[in-house]
């Protein structure tokens, strides 16, 4: 949340505070150490990172940077919950007005096809940042 006792449903997500989601979801499991030139092991996120870095849930934006502050996107979003619970799937994409601007397919498929997300407006607004609100809500699709 935004404090100890408010979320801000509306406020937009980092890619740290992503990963962190997708960690706990995980079940926070033993992560190791992370690479990431730019990751303190003190860090709220060190051990989603470190966990994430060795599954092959995020890669960096460079090789060892892993830009945590960024603000994450929807697409980016899907790709993690992709990376970590999707199967190899290999479905159509879903026609949706703006899904020439998604380049994670197979990620975005299969995250329409478990109803994880859906579109709005006949879009899927891959490059939007994602809220707190949509992330608990594609969190709590991908749990079931």
């Amino acid at each position: 949340g935004a404090a100890e006792t408010t979320f801000a449903p509306n406020a937009t997500m980092t890619r740290g505070e992503a990963l962190e989601a997708v960690y706990a979801l995980a079940g926070k499991p033993a992560a190791g150490e992370a690479t990431f030139s730019d990751v303190d092991a003190d860090a709220s996120y060190y051990a989603a990172a470190a966990w994430a870095e060795k599954n092959g849930i995020l890669n960096g934006i460079a090789e060892d940077t892993l830009a945590a502050d960024t603000k994450v996107t929807r697409e980016e979003l899907v790709q993690m919950l992709y990376n970590y619970l999707g199967d190899e799937y290999e479905g159509a994409v879903p026609e949706f007005r703006d899904i020439d601007k998604v380049t994670a397919d197979n990620a975005f498929a299969w995250a329409v096809k478990e109803g994880i997300v859906s579109g709005r407006q006949e879009t899927v607004r891959p490059l939007d940042l994602v809220t707190k609100a949509e992330a608990a809500t594609m969190l709590t699709n991908a749990n079931k």
